[in-house]
């Protein structure tokens, strides 16, 4: 029977580790955007979309841009509306930054727009309104968005 040695486990152990971390592809924040968005777009499966990105379906499921700055909101807010086929609204855009984010410490989370972009369009079609963005819709999703205990 062949033994090995503690060492020799370790010394192993640190180059899978090493070859791993080597090989690790990190994703900016444009481009986790970026990816969620073509999924979103539905013109590819999500398994197409995973394997011409290199990444496995559950990892699809589990990105996330963790606190994006004001800009990377921005970018956001504005491909989400693209995505929607509904103009960027420059205005509430501005009600979001200067006055509600403020409201909440400007803690951004890359699911808030398209959360807040979604509830707007859902209400507008529900309430048989032509799709719009506006300072009102912004506040009712925002409701949504933020239900106390």
């Amino acid at each position: 029977m062949r033994q090995t040695t503690r060492t020799g486990r370790k010394s192993s152990e640190k180059i899978v580790k090493d070859i791993r971390r080597a090989t690790h592809k990190q994703y900016s924040s444009e481009d986790k955007i970026r990816i969620v968005l073509d999924g979103l777009r539905g013109e590819d499966s999500i398994a197409e979309l995973c394997r011409r990105e290199g990444i496995s379906q559950g990892i699809y499921y589990k990105i996330k841009v963790d606190k994006p700055s004001r800009d990377d909101f921005t970018k956001i807010f504005v491909k989400t509306c693209r995505h929607y086929k509904s103009r960027p609204d420059e205005e509430v855009l501005k009600y979001l930054l200067n006055t509600k984010y403020p409201s909440i410490d400007n803690e951004f989370a890359a699911y808030q727009a398209p959360f807040l972009i979604d509830q707007s369009l859902s209400i507008c079609e529900y309430e048989g309104y032509e799709p719009h963005m506006s300072i009102e819709l912004i506040d009712r999703a925002w409701e949504n968005l933020y239900v106390e205990d």
